[in-house]
């Protein structure tokens, strides 16, 4: 009797653990599924078939080359029709549903890197969110790079990015865009600051292109491509060319096109996006562009590669960070429980259903952070302080023989300056974020009224402009040097030439920030730094105009005009 009733309690036990940890999140990962067959889509049937798309936890993320071959046209040229079609099929799979689906670009989706690519990417973006489907998104939207952050819950966060936008070479928004982020610089701060905001929640990056693949982009090249060079191109077309087909396969595999990782764009916007995500304990990254499924693993950190949905390529099997990679079409989906726990799972057309993935494994457990509490107190604050900007830019003779003189002195001169309080600046003030760029700190302030502000450090930080592999040489010597060329306090002449010229002022003052509690999270980057603080916006301005808002602005109506003498002046006096 004994033994019954242990066994009892322990089934109990066991009912009660299954039930406590059920699936709270289940994301489905489309790459590349931008094809039919004689009209059909042949995963997106399987997954009508065998899952509740009325299930809210259920969430569909499209990786990108949404639409084969060259994206979404404008409406009346000749492949707007066939090109519809697919974006119909991938958006009825949640039509009409509780679950959602999140749409972002790939290389094809951008008219496969070609000139026009921008103008078919947002033809796809605005076709897309013009359905009107409270359950449909594609982001970004203007051909933007992102990140963009979905809040699902208190769990899980994921954030979308068009990657393409970094590989691209033709036009494309830039700086005078209203995008929120112009650079890969300014990309990695603003998907730093997204995931330090989330710190007890799994942060996942979708985006088209992976941070590691051992498929055709990855550089997986076999003696089939090095003796039959054209079946790569033409399906079926196997002429031998032994010693000549090598050729291509060798420089691809060791240099890369722009879509390939062993190209030096694609290679640096790996890294700097990997350098932030490993930052970080709660995040992982989930791509397509390689026609195949992929789980890898490097340095306990998960990889996810799901491009298989309508198109396979081959996949190198020789390396130890792969745990599981499969070339038949299908895809995967990532679940998570409720007590934290992250599985993936992948599945191909021969699944029987969702209960019988081809392979199952955790790869990591949401972990959980204590926030610091900042309750220190510095006590009053002096009015001011003298400080050098920067004193490792003293003089020496074979400094100024191999750099110059400069404004070396400027650097290292100490000047008194006031200490800024935050709990008395403009009534009242508190950090928001941090900024863009790398080479100086930034960080972006409200005041009590909601109006923005920046902070920005006077001294300048190169290191982060020189590729990894020269930060550890002489070159970051030569670099950081280099700095004593600029004038530290250039920014505070601004207003009085403005004001003679008549341009519109930003206020701007020289200020030191003291180790201050309420910095809060940003204290250990801007503690005891010597900055310039300025509005972000005009005071006396009342509406501001970026470079693409003027643009439309002056197509829309042609009584709008640009006051070229008030360009001029302003451009001579920046």
């Amino acid at each position: 009797m004994k033994k019954v009733l242990s066994l009892a309690l322990i089934l109990i036990g066991i009912t009660a653990h299954a039930q406590i940890d059920s699936v709270r999140h289940r994301i489905f990962l489309l790459g590349d599924a931008g094809d039919l067959v004689n009209g059909f889509h042949p995963v997106v049937d399987w997954l009508k078939k065998n899952v509740d798309w009325n299930d809210e936890r259920n969430i569909a993320i499209y990786l990108g080359d949404n639409i084969y071959p060259y994206g979404l046209p404008t409406e009346g040229e000749p492949d707007y029709q066939v090109s519809k079609q697919i974006m119909d099929y991938e958006i009825s799979l949640v039509k009409d549903k509780k679950a959602k689906a999140y749409f972002i670009p790939g290389n094809h989706d951008w008219w496969n890197g070609k000139i026009g690519g921008w103008q078919r990417v947002q033809n796809q973006v605005d076709y897309i969110n013009g359905q009107q489907l409270s359950n449909v998104e594609a982001w970004p939207t203007n051909g933007c790079p992102g990140p963009i952050t979905v809040e699902v819950d208190t769990q899980l966060v994921v954030v979308l990015a068009d990657s393409q936008w970094f590989l691209y070479v033709h036009d494309k928004p830039g700086p005078g865009s209203n995008c929120q982020t112009k650079t890969l610089d300014e990309f990695t701060i603003e998907l730093e600051e997204i995931i330090n905001t989330h710190p007890n929640q799994l942060v996942m990056l979708a985006m088209h292109h992976p941070l590691y693949s051992e498929g055709v982009h990855g550089g997986a090249y076999t003696w089939k491509q090095h003796i039959f060079p054209f079946a790569e191109a033409v399906k079926g077309l196997y002429i031998p060319l032994p010693i000549i087909g090598s050729v291509y396969p060798l420089a691809r595999g060791v240099f890369g096109t722009v879509q390939d990782f062993n190209h030096p764009v694609y290679r640096a916007m790996a890294k700097e996006i990997e350098t932030v995500l490993r930052r970080h304990p709660n995040t992982m990254s989930v791509a397509g562009h390689d026609h195949s499924q992929q789980l890898l693993m490097k340095d306990s950190m998960p990889f996810i590669v799901s491009g298989a949905v309508a198109e396979l390529t081959r996949v190198r099997r020789n390396n130890k960070n792969l745990l599981y990679a499969d070339v038949n079409y299908g895809f995967s989906m990532v679940e998570v429980t409720k007590s934290g726990k992250v599985n993936t799972k992948f599945y191909n057309l021969t699944s029987p259903n969702l209960a019988t993935p081809n392979y199952n494994r955790e790869v990591m457990t949401i972990k959980q952070t204590v926030a610091p509490v900042y309750n220190d107190s510095i006590g009053p604050l002096p009015e001011t302080v003298t400080v050098a900007a920067n004193d490792k830019l003293e003089e020496g003779w074979l400094r100024n023989a191999l750099v110059g003189r400069n404004y070396r002195k400027e650097w290292t001169q100490p000047v008194t300056v006031p200490v800024l309080d935050l709990t008395k600046e403009q009534g009242g003030m508190r950090p928001v974020r941090k900024g863009g760029g790398k080479q100086t700190k930034s960080l972006r302030l409200e005041d009590k009224n909601g109006k923005e502000w920046a902070l920005r450090s006077i001294e300048k930080f190169p290191e982060a402009a020189i590729p990894a592999d020269l930060r550890q040489t002489f070159a970051k010597d030569i670099v950081e040097q280099g700095v004593s060329a600029s004038y530290p306090y250039a920014s505070l002449s601004y207003s009085t030439f403005a004001e003679a010229a008549g341009v519109p002022l930003i206020r701007r003052k020289l200020v030191y920030v003291p180790n201050d509690p309420k910095l809060e999270r940003f204290r250990s980057d801007f503690a005891n730094v010597l900055a310039i603080l300025e509005e972000r916006e005009p005071a006396n301005v009342k509406k501001t105009y970026n470079t693409d808002e003027l643009v439309i602005r002056l197509a829309k109506d042609n009584d709008d005009h640009v006051d070229q003498r008030a360009v001029l002046k302003a451009r001579l006096v920046d």
